[in-house]
């Protein structure tokens, strides 16, 4: 696997970006409000600072929509809605790396609203941390699981999973990050595609299995409780309580699964599936819909024919 192969760079009137980045990613969804999260999803993005390295987050997307320096006043606004969502309003951030508008090492992008309304009944929010493909190898690897049980343990989320990720901006250059991701995606089957999206789907649903894979209490309860799931498991999976979630691991080491070179690693990540297929998602569309993605990828570990 080259990251090479992975990154996207588009040139514009205004100079190249890269839009697309390999890396790896937590992402968390939540079934609360956004005014119920705020203050647990400024700890989480407080954690997150601390974890990565001094001075990593270095712009914020504007309200006008255009990529910013960030400053300390930026992060204490950002703080100071989260601390203070009032019931029926919204909160979002998006931060990321110099130069301004490109996909960087790290990241941190953040949704979430009133969930009121009543044609998407499933709706959700959701939280993603962006870290280097650094963090795939020992022992930064090991440091990476720790950080992802330690958030969930400030707020247990209706789902949530860790692994590698096509990373991008979410808010700028959409559509050609994700038609470019979305030609790489049934390849490298365990990296994520992130997408804002989905969220209008999400609630009480897996919408994906990673190396690590976190299932809320509503979830838990739907699939028969943490003790059915530990009948089910195979030597591939490890489960651990983290209040009342259950971490799910799939592999020592973040899974790549090139099914050109024959996918060897990701037989956890199959009867993860398997397990969680009662509350997989059903998306109505995933990126570019002509591609069928949102039909394909969900399914991309069931046997052929199911």
């Amino acid at each position: 696997m080259k990251n090479s192969d992975l990154t996207f760079t588009i040139d514009t009137t205004d100079g190249d970006y890269t839009i697309v980045r390999p890396g790896l990613s937590i992402c968390l969804i939540y079934a609360d409000t956004a005014n119920v999260i705020g203050a647990d999803v400024a700890k989480i993005l407080e954690e997150y600072i601390k974890f990565i390295p001094d001075g990593a987050l270095q712009t914020y997307l504007s309200d006008s929509g255009s990529w910013k320096k960030a400053t300390q006043r930026t992060f204490n606004s950002v703080f100071s809605n989260l601390l203070d969502v009032g019931e029926g309003n919204y909160a979002e951030f998006h931060f990321g790396q110099e130069p301004a508008g490109n996909v960087g090492d790290y990241g941190a992008h953040f949704k979430a609203g009133p969930l009121d309304d009543d044609f998407f009944d499933k709706e959700a929010n959701i939280l993603h941390l962006e870290f280097p493909m650094e963090f795939a190898e020992p022992p930064a690897a090991e440091r990476l699981a720790e950080f992802f049980a330690r958030l969930v343990r400030i707020r247990a989320p209706d789902s949530g999973y860790c692994g590698y990720a096509f990373k991008h901006l979410f808010m700028t250059f959409t559509n050609e990050a994700l038609e470019f991701i979305a030609r790489k995606a049934m390849r490298y089957t365990g990296f994520d595609v992130p997408e804002d999206a989905i969220r209008i789907w999400a609630r009480n649903r897996v919408y994906n299995v990673s190396w690590l894979t976190v299932l809320g209490p509503d979830i838990l309860a739907e699939l028969g409780g943490k003790d059915k799931l530990r009948q089910q498991r195979t030597s591939e999976l490890a489960m651990f309580d983290v209040g009342e979630a259950l971490i799910i691991r799939a592999a020592d080491r973040p899974i790549v699964g090139d099914v050109n070179r024959g996918a060897a690693d990701v037989k956890g990540l199959q009867k993860l599936a398997e397990i969680t297929k009662p509350v997989r998602i059903e998306l109505e569309m995933l990126g570019p819909s002509e591609l069928d993605l949102a039909t394909r990828w969900p399914m991309r570990f069931d046997p052929p024919g199911h």
